[in-house]
């Protein structure tokens, strides 16, 4: 299949595993603009092309963490309930000497981890979030009929909810006739699957007329590869690379982790989030691209849907810079190299 599948499916996955728990300061000295890798894309291809195939092998260490996250969560639901059982008797003796203490407080429920999500409407998908601020992956594996559900009149909420939850700060509420409300105070959500090339192109030309719901929407898919076909066969049957498979599947497995303990050069936000900056010499390589992208911007050369587009590479370009330097392991400010 085409490299291009494996690279930004392999770059989405980690990118969701870091969501907004870790992130990158593009400037050097405002501290406002945060960016985080949690990031939207896509494989463009006819069928059979192999798209499938390929977001299985480059998400398999999403489905570990996923599965090992369902397996933890059984084993403490089983020791939740035996802590309510001795709850409820600590408050039936409690009960029968009023007065003597204070009422015995009961365990807290504890909350499963998500990394994934198939198939979903966006308040379930609010109610995962809730428990998953740090964000989860939106997958399907044909991205258009989610698109289209999102155009559809009467989805303004579910489609202003996905677009809230791109930037990794964003907050939302959900209020619901007998099931109360639920505040997500800071939230992300990531958005990866395939795409048929008729589909995504009528697609993209009704962003380009002008259209209403041009709102940056597609432009947020940034991860979007549509290779080009090599026009021939060649039959490959080889071992597969064990040592590579195995340093890409660790360095994703090993980020919920390593995200949990201080980062080195990392400053500790109030919400958890810690966040790096650049080296002097990767700055003034970002610094020198930004006014390049800012100078094109300005220019007024471009249609809407294209200002839109280059525009959201503010944050792409050091998203994927953080993303390079967390799965190689690095620590500090995030190098030049990156």
């Amino acid at each position: 299949c085409p490299p291009d599948y494996l690279a930004v499916a392999m770059l989405s996955a980690a990118g969701a595993v870091l969501g907004n728990k870790v992130g990158i300061f593009p400037y050097a000295n405002d501290e406002s603009w945060e960016v985080y890798p949690a990031l939207w894309g896509g494989i463009v291809g006819d069928p059979g092309t192999k798209k499938t195939p390929s977001l299985l092998h480059a998400h398999k260490p999403l489905h570990h963490l996923e599965s090992q996250a369902a397996q933890k969560y059984v084993s403490d639901m089983q020791a939740h309930k035996q802590a309510m059982l001795q709850h409820e008797k600590a408050v039936a003796a409690w009960s029968k000497n009023k007065g003597t203490s204070f009422k015995p407080t009961p365990p807290v429920e504890p909350k499963r981890t998500r990394y994934v999500v198939h198939d979903s409407t966006y308040q379930a998908l609010g109610v995962i979030l809730a428990d998953n601020p740090r964000g989860v992956l939106a997958l399907a594996d044909e991205l258009s009929g989610l698109l289209q559900s999102l155009d559809t009149a009467g989805q303004e909420a579910a489609r202003g909810f996905y677009l809230t939850g791109w930037s990794g700060t964003g907050g939302y509420s959900f209020d619901r006739v007998g099931r109360g409300s639920i505040t997500l105070d800071r939230y992300c959500l990531s958005v990866f699957g395939g795409f048929q090339p008729d589909r995504v192109k009528a697609y993209v030309q009704f962003t380009q007329r002008g259209s209403s719901k041009n709102d940056g929407l597609l432009q947020r898919f940034q991860l979007l590869v549509w290779p080009d076909s090599v026009g021939t066969f060649k039959f490959v049957d080889r071992p597969p690379n064990k040592s590579a498979i195995s340093k890409y599947q660790t360095a994703v497995i090993s980020l919920p982790a390593f995200t949990d303990q201080p980062i080195q050069g990392g400053r500790r936000l109030a919400n958890g989030s810690q966040l790096l900056h650049f080296t002097p010499t990767a700055q003034q390589a970002f610094n020198a691209w930004y006014v390049e992208n800012e100078t094109m911007l300005a220019s007024g050369g471009l249609d809407s849907a294209r200002q839109s587009h280059f525009a959201k590479y503010r944050s792409l370009v050091p998203a994927l810079a953080l993303l390079f330097h967390l799965l190689d392991g690095h620590s500090g400010p995030v190098c030049d190299d990156c």
